[in-house]
């Protein structure tokens, strides 16, 4: 059963991806991806660039039609960073970015908010 063992795998890379600190989770995955692919087969590890450019493609066919293109820009980034560290680092950068922006905005001072001035 080939894709039983291949979807414990993707919960268990979720789950360590999940529990690693922001700023590093990315690298942390990349390290941890490199580990597992010193005991697997060439095949095995041209696998994953193949699947990312796939899925960057179909993000690109979908970004001009009605569809889910940024869940396969984020899985295809996902993937490249597993292979490349500047990718991964890049990503690392990108999340603790959005979470600043997300902070702001739950906070209410983020761009074009506007501030009640009391009379």
């Amino acid at each position: 059963m080939p894709f039983s063992r291949w979807k414990k795998q993707w919960n268990e890379n979720w789950q360590a991806l999940k529990a690693s600190k922001p700023g590093k989770r990315f690298q942390e995955a990349r390290d941890r991806q490199r580990e597992k692919d010193r005991s697997r087969s060439a095949l095995a590890r041209w696998l994953r660039p193949i699947f990312a450019v796939l899925a960057f493609a179909v993000g690109v066919v979908l970004a001009f039609i009605p569809g889910p293109a940024v869940v396969f820009f984020a899985l295809s980034a996902a993937l490249f960073a597993t292979q490349s560290e500047t990718i991964a680092k890049a990503l690392d950068r990108f999340e603790l970015w959005l979470r600043r922006v997300w902070t702001k905005l739950r906070k209410g001072s983020g761009p074009g908010h506007r501030k009640q001035v009391a009379r």
